[in-house]
């Protein structure tokens, strides 16, 4: 039962997902439209692409000339295409990250205000949303490249606010800790936190563990390596001293599709408290939500993101 629960959400999608080859089953609900990308033209890099897994920790990130204007497409970042838009004038630009498995349009309930005040930038993963599809299983440092290529092309730049979804924290937190002078700030909303996945692989009968290990070292739709990932973060992992708040809900992330799990509410709950408590500037705020919680409370997750830009300026 836990495993069937487990690949069927293979990541943690939100509601606002919406339906395709590449995006996980999840309990029936309202999908947000896909829209369509405009007809800004691709953009090839006109240089080498960096090496899929190249991720630079602390070698500072490129100082690009950034595009003008509003811009939406789907550009070339290597083996693959990611679609990125982009709305709104200054800094520091709010990245938003979205969870496994959904598409940037997660951020709808709040992406336009973050845009009224400042440059704002969302992005598909590959194998979701509008992004190109790609075989080959990725980690963190994958992400953390793709975001550096776009930066090479002068459509991303920092200083960032990073905003995340559930397993989007992941990229999140890696850019962070490679880049801390490069991120102002950090709003981590119902976060995928390393030792969770293990709390829940011990609740699984020995005969469902190695299929459920398999899944998350790649064996997905996504084509993405969890494990790995959550281990670039760090043993224990630690947010330094980057302002962060992380908005969660206050049971576990998967208490929807598992609602007899309760002993993994203190199991999560106590991994959020021990990662505030090794931060130099973190605080937590819980919510009584669905994983979604922009879904639910896109007034708290708008008004704490705008906290942090001005914090910044």
């Amino acid at each position: 039962m836990l495993l069937a629960a487990m690949l069927g959400l293979a990541a943690c999608s939100s509601p606002g997902s919406s339906p395709s080859a590449h995006t996980p089953a999840v309990s029936p609900s309202p999908s947000v439209p896909t829209g369509s990308a405009s007809s800004v033209a691709p953009a090839t890099p006109s240089g080498p692409a960096p090496s899929p897994t190249t991720d630079p920790a602390g070698q500072g990130s490129p100082a690009p000339v950034v595009r003008p204007g509003d811009l939406e497409g789907t550009f070339d970042v290597g083996d693959h295409e990611l679609h990125v838009e982009c709305r709104g004038l200054g800094t520091p630009t709010v990245l938003f990250h979205n969870g496994a498995g959904s598409n940037h349009h997660e951020w709808d309930p709040i992406y336009e205000a973050v845009a009224a005040t400042t440059r704002a930038c969302r992005y598909d993963l590959p194998n979701t949303g509008q992004s190109g599809p790609l075989e080959r299983v990725r980690t963190v440092a994958d992400d953390v490249a793709d975001l550096h290529e776009l930066e090479r092309q002068g459509i991303l730049a920092p200083p960032y606010v990073m905003v995340s979804f559930s397993a989007g924290a992941l990229p999140a937190w890696r850019y962070a800790m490679a880049h801390p002078d490069d991120v102002v700030g950090m709003v981590l909303t119902d976060p995928l936190l390393p030792g969770y996945d293990g709390a829940w692989a011990a609740r699984l009968p020995d005969a469902e563990r190695p299929a459920y290990e398999a899944q998350r070292a790649g064996d997905n739709p996504l084509r993405y390596d969890f494990t790995a990932s959550q281990a670039l973060l760090g043993d224990p992992p630690t947010l330094g001293a980057t302002p962060t708040v992380i908005i969660a809900n206050d049971r576990h992330i998967r208490w929807e599709q598992c609602p007899d799990c309760e002993d993994l509410t203190p199991v999560a709950q106590g991994l959020i408290n021990a990662l505030v408590e090794r931060a130099a500037d973190a605080r937590a705020i819980r919510v009584t939500s669905p994983h979604w919680v922009t879904g639910t409370h896109p007034d708290l997750v708008r008004d704490e993101v705008l906290a942090m830009v001005e914090r910044a300026r």
